[in-house]
């Protein structure tokens, strides 16, 4: 089922849902992820850092994936 967030159409509402935190916690992301090998991630997030040895921003790749129960995740 799609859904949408501020005007972009997303292939499921917990995508949608992910694209929200992320703008809730300040961090920019982009839907237009290139593919590592047979990876393709869901986002590319960046977000600032003040440590002087990390420099001024991280960028990580994120997956998103649904559970329903916590036990499913913890094994």
């Amino acid at each position: 089922m799609a859904a949408a967030y501020k005007n972009l159409a997303f292939d499921t509402h917990l995508l949608a849902q992910w694209a929200a935190f992320f703008d809730i916690a300040g961090w920019r992301w982009s839907r237009e992820v290139a593919a590592v090998g047979n990876w393709i991630p869901d986002y590319q997030i960046t977000f600032d850092c003040e440590h002087s040895e990390c420099g001024s921003s991280h960028i990580i790749l994120v997956s998103v994936f649904p559970f329903y129960f916590i036990s499913t995740v913890l094994g």
